[in-house]
């Protein structure tokens, strides 16, 4: 009879002080489950929402989502973004949409309710935001 032993990793070397691979009870599994760590990509501050770290909005990210932008289009806009937070951004997103969207809905009202001086104070930077809404509106509709 042929007994069968834990095969060598070329990583970790033979299984020996890590239990057995998931074929032979699963405490090596349960070792590498142990250290993994869920991260977080999105951060709640100033009353937004932000990539964790950066000071690029999760607005950005979600326009550009809803307009059928691509995660690798995404890194390409905001070149200081990984592929991996673009798409950690976009899962918090999905995963929070009722509450983001409501939290979306509610900055373009305060946006909507602005008074006048902007216009004023400065009218290119006002234009390049009502064109950007005008163009959001297009798309979602």
């Amino acid at each position: 009879m042929t007994v069968l032993s834990p095969p060598k990793s070329p990583i970790l070397g033979d299984f020996e002080g890590f239990g057995s691979p998931p074929i032979w009870g699963g405490g090596f599994h349960t070792c590498i489950q142990q250290r993994l760590v869920a991260k977080s990509y999105i951060e709640n501050r100033n009353e937004g929402y932000w990539v964790e770290g950066t000071r690029i909005s999760l607005d950005s990210i979600v326009y550009g989502f809803r307009q059928g932008s691509s995660p690798e289009g995404t890194v390409q806009a905001f070149p200081l973004l990984t592929l991996e937070q673009v798409c950690g951004a976009i899962a918090f997103y999905l995963a929070n949409r009722v509450e983001i969207d409501a939290y979306l809905a509610a900055e373009e009202a305060e946006f909507d309710a602005m008074s006048q001086p902007l216009q004023v104070i400065d009218p290119t930077l006002y234009g390049k935001l009502m064109a950007e809404k005008a163009v959001r509106h297009q798309v979602e509709s």
